[in-house]
């Protein structure tokens, strides 16, 4: 849509998007330009709130008139002189793949019944973390068709801090009078135990789509909670009852530790080299990774 319109963005077709780092270097210049320390007001906050607001559909004039701290003043003005540099350097920032469609059909009905035409049925993934920006542009292209699909579960919201509104999927049935709602409640992977302590902890949700999680698994070991000092002694833990279970005969393959992020690895395999536990890593293992060796 941004190419097709390009000129609309005063920009070319052949226009580039700016990548993280393209995007810092100009913010940077910006904030030095101004005579501000780039320690103090750093590139990567500025981003942060700009990409914020345009998720949040807040123009750079909308910022200004609001503004009511120092620091979104400067923001504010900093922003308008980054989109003067992203039109002098014929580029858009990732953010602006979403800001510009729903501008540009927004403002033409001619573009938005063009739109409709082109994609006739919408299908939207994780909708319960979707911004304004994308709620917005789903109902600009099926406001006549109303052919559209979402998929989403409101106890899986977690990008709320990158500006997701769990409203969007709450509200869809308001938004869209008649839609069908089919409720996937069967889970095929977890035991009865498991579905069991999670449907007890999400139902002190108070916003929320009532639903109990069933399964037709049996009902599997209790779940057990290790209240750890730090991630050492969580680590210890883990690598302790690994062994513990593999002493009392339970096959090595049947146990797997997951984690959230790939750093966490370094501590869990620190761990299990102490206790003298084999474990195989998804992926490359900490100490096998080539800038540490």
């Amino acid at each position: 849509i941004c190419r097709e319109n390009a000129h609309m963005l005063k920009r070319t077709k052949l226009f580039c998007i700016m990548d993280e780092a393209d995007t810092l270097a100009i913010l940077k210049e910006i904030i030095i330009s101004k005579n501000l320390d780039p320690k103090q007001l750093e590139p990567k906050k500025v981003k942060g709130i700009i990409s914020r607001m345009k998720g949040d559909d807040v123009s750079a004039s909308d910022l200004k008139q609001r503004a009511n701290s120092y620091v979104e003043e400067q923001v504010a003005d900093i922003w308008e002189k980054y989109e003067e540099a992203l039109i002098k350097e014929n580029g858009v920032d990732f953010d602006d793949l979403l800001v510009w469609p729903v501008k540009l059909i927004e403002k033409d009905a001619g573009l938005q019944k063009k739109y409709q035409e082109q994609f006739k049925y919408i299908h939207i993934d994780e909708y319960q973390d979707t911004n304004a920006l994308q709620y917005k542009l789903g109902k600009l292209l099926t406001s006549d068709t109303r052919n559209i699909c979402v998929v989403g579960d409101s106890d899986q919201n977690i990008y709320s801090w990158r500006g997701a509104n769990l409203r969007n999927i709450l509200n869809f049935e308001r938004d869209f009078p008649g839609a069908r709602v089919v409720v996937l409640e069967e889970n095929f992977r977890s035991t009865k135990t498991i579905l069991a302590v999670a449907n007890d902890i999400i139902s002190k949700n108070t916003v929320r789509k009532d639903k109990v999680l069933f399964t037709k698994n049996h009902d599997g070991d209790q779940v057990g909670l290790y209240n750890a000092y730090n991630e050492v002694d969580e680590a210890r833990f883990i690598a302790n009852t690994a062994r513990e279970l593999i002493g009392n005969g339970i096959d090595p393959n049947e146990i797997a530790v997951l984690y959230r992020a790939n750093f966490q690895s370094r501590v869990l395999e620190e761990a299990f080299l102490a206790e003298n536990v084999p474990y195989q890593v998804l992926g490359t293992k900490f100490f096998e990774r080539k800038r540490l060796k």
